[in-house]
């Protein structure tokens, strides 16, 4: 994915920056995962048992890394979606 492209349109650096501020306040503000959220990350540590102890650090921090650019990616794109269709329902 480029910077600054969601749901093939492209944004300013300024628009970047708030969706990115906005995100980082979501995310910061989250006191608990969601409960499939927790079942999901027991199995996924679960599969982990069996892996070399220091492969899992590396694997961790992938997936962590991976699942943190996800959520971002899902947050930005539900608000420029909420934004679009508020505009067309205006129109």
């Amino acid at each position: 994915m480029q910077n600054g492209e969601y749901l093939n349109e492209r944004v300013s650096s300024d628009e970047m920056s708030l969706l990115e501020v906005l995100f980082d306040n979501y995310f910061d503000s989250k006191t608990e995962d969601e409960p499939n959220i927790k079942v999901a990350y027991k199995e996924f540590c679960h599969s982990l048992l069996d892996v070399d102890p220091f492969q899992i650090d590396e694997i961790m921090s992938s997936a962590a890394a991976l699942c943190l650019e996800h959520e971002r990616a899902a947050f930005i794109a539900g608000i420029r979606t909420r934004v679009k269709l508020l505009r067309e329902l205006s129109e």
